[in-house]
């Protein structure tokens, strides 16, 4: 079992509460959803692109501060903090962490790559 991702029965709950509102504590009460958080299309979008833009604003940081070559540090740091709003804030698929896992992936590539 892993406790990063929620499981088969978890992604069903996570589905029947975003699709019928009505559903949604009745959803939640149950035992194969342990309180994953999802978002709307729309909402999604729009965390994806504040994520985005929240891990690019931590490579200004760094550059700012004199840093910049530490961009594959800081990359992985990005990751990590995206991994601890999976794990720790029970986000799946919210648009946030994965805005801000690019960011950190595009960090540690542009450092590796060019």
């Amino acid at each position: 079992m892993n406790r990063f991702l929620p499981t088969a029965v978890e992604e069903r709950w996570i589905t029947v509460a975003a699709r019928y509102p009505a559903l949604r504590n009745a959803a939640e009460g149950q035992a194969g959803s342990p309180g994953w958080k999802s978002s709307r299309p729309l909402s999604r979008i729009g965390f994806f692109v504040l994520g985005l833009f929240l891990g690019l604003q931590s490579q200004t940081l760094m550059a700012l501060l004199g840093l910049g070559e530490a961009r594959t540090v800081v990359g992985l740091l990005t990751i990590g903090v995206a991994e601890w709003l999976i794990v720790r804030r029970r986000l799946f698929h919210s648009g946030l962490e994965e805005g801000i896992w690019l960011a950190g992936l595009l960090s540690v590539c542009i450092q590796l790559f060019f």
